[in-house]
């Protein structure tokens, strides 16, 4: 189907525009519990009165815990939040994801509390850098970019560790 370069370049662009369109488009729909999209940080943060009584679905960082408090953000502007109905081993500066109804006085209701310890996010980027390094080797390994017809292909002969580090360095010799 797409057999030259000019081809494959212009369906590469058109696919991100596409995915920009729809992460906009995403973005943009109101909020609709019976549809999985609960009012979150910005709709409390602007119009927290308008809400009261409705479901939400917020994430925000412990800064009590004696009542239990998170301070959820949207832009620059922050808000302090009061959650009650949660009996969970919750410790300052954890991360919560919090499902609930919204009560007077800045409180939250919770039906259910996600609980996120402050090392998962290190953890979370450490594992992720490791698996790109992994695939970026794997597949300088095993494929080969073809600059004439703008493709990956495999490789006949795979490469190894060591040839992978010449090609970096721009070395002919491996010692």
């Amino acid at each position: 189907m797409f057999q030259s370069k000019i081809s494959r370049i212009i369906g590469v662009v058109l696919l991100l525009i596409l995915l920009f369109a729809l992460f906009v488009w995403h973005g943009s729909l109101p909020p609709n519990p019976e549809k999985g999209r609960y009012i979150g940080q910005k709709e409390l943060i602007e119009e927290y009165e308008n809400h009261v009584g409705k479901k939400v679905q917020i994430s925000g960082d412990v800064i009590d815990t004696d009542p239990l408090v998170i301070r959820i953000r949207w832009a620059r502007e922050t808000m302090e939040l009061i959650i009650t109905g949660t009996n969970k081993e919750i410790a300052l500066g954890d991360r919560l994801s919090v499902f609930g109804r919204v009560e007077e006085n800045h409180e939250i209701k919770a039906d259910n509390v996600v609980v996120r310890a402050s090392w998962r996010p290190l953890y979370l980027y450490g594992i992720s850098s490791l698996a790109a390094v992994w695939v970026t080797i794997r597949t300088v390994k095993e494929w080969r970019f073809n600059r004439k017809n703008w493709e990956f292909e495999p490789r006949e002969e795979p490469l190894d560790f060591t040839e992978i580090l010449v090609r970096w360095k721009g070395s002919d010799d491996i010692g």
